[in-house]
């Protein structure tokens, strides 16, 4: 059974059995997200910054005065 016929099955289910589905579905995402989430807040890992860092208008600037 592919998806799309998943999906054509589901349109022939009651209303109730739909909300349901979309219900289920919403927070199966959700909580996917919301773990992937808190694994990265809570990983530990401190990402060190580059102290010679550009930023992206002083770039353009250069490149349009010819600086290097």
């Amino acid at each position: 059974m592919s998806f799309l016929d998943w999906i054509e099955k589901t349109r022939l289910k009651p209303e109730a059995a739909r909300r349901r589905i979309a219900v289920v579905w919403t927070f199966l995402i959700t909580g996917a997200l919301a773990v992937v989430w808190l694994s990265v807040f809570f990983s530990g890992g401190k990402i060190e910054q580059n102290k010679n860092y550009s930023s992206p208008f002083s770039i353009i600037k250069d490149l349009i005065t010819g600086n290097k």
